[in-house]
């Protein structure tokens, strides 16, 4: 069984990088602004980015829970005014736990999308059925050939970034960039937003602190197949599910 491992994919304005890595139960070690990774387990990319306004707020009423149901109150999911479409159940549990820690962090919540649910459900399917993660030099960001999406083998000298954040566009119509966090071997919802929480660089990402406090969520999609959870990130609000 592998070991809990976390990887975020990390964008800054100053187009600087700086390593990140961790393995075990949230316990994680950054490296420099040079991209050096001191644990030499996984690392994250980065990237220029561009500013962004306030960020959307949830329903005004307190609540940072995903709402499932058709927007008549009935709960009943069926699709009418539902972000939940194409969204597992633990992809949902994943969105939620971290809107959770945004609220306790008085943050508003981040609009479920379908769009990068479909891309972090794909991405963890691809990661259980095909291992694109299994040579030593790839790392969870990566993708196999065995879909209908560009592959590639994401390195920690982030020579795939570009193959990585085009995902969301090549597999549905959310035409703008996309940002993961990934965790791998953690049993729970509940231990991978703990592991993401205790790693400096994921949890920037998820609360929009330093580098990333000048873009603004409006998007979140989260996936999870058998050990392997993926959170997809995005500026863009989602144009809607086909």
């Amino acid at each position: 069984m592998r070991l809990p491992s976390l990887l975020c994919t990390l964008l800054v304005s100053s187009s600087v990088s700086f390593g990140l890595s961790a393995c075990g139960e949230g316990d994680a070690d950054e490296g420099s602004e040079t991209g050096d990774d001191s644990s030499g387990t996984a690392s994250s990319s980065t990237s220029t980015s561009s500013t962004s306004s306030e960020a959307t707020s949830g329903d005004g009423d307190g609540d940072t829970s995903t709402s499932t149901g058709d927007g008549d109150g009935d709960g009943d999911g069926d699709g009418d005014g539902d972000g939940a479409v194409n969204c597992s159940p633990e992809g949902i549990a994943l969105v939620d736990a971290i809107n959770e820690v945004r609220a306790q962090n008085s943050l508003s919540a981040i609009p479920l999308s379908p769009s990068l649910c479909h891309v972090a459900q794909v991405h963890s399917q691809d990661l259980f059925d095909n291992e694109p993660d299994a040579p030593a030099e790839c790392n969870l960001h990566s993708w196999s050939d065995q879909g209908s999406w560009t592959a590639c083998c994401y390195t920690e000298d982030h020579a795939a970034a570009q193959c990585m954040w085009d995902k969301p566009s090549e597999l549905t119509n959310y035409n703008d960039t996309g940002y993961e966090i990934s965790a791998g071997g953690y049993p729970t919802v509940e231990a991978a937003v703990e592991g993401w929480m205790g790693s400096a660089g994921h949890r920037a990402v998820m609360l929009n602190e330093g580098q990333w406090g000048n873009l603004t969520w409006r998007a979140i999609g989260g996936g999870y197949v058998d050990g392997h959870w993926n959170v997809w990130f995005g500026e863009l609000e989602d144009p809607g599910w086909p």
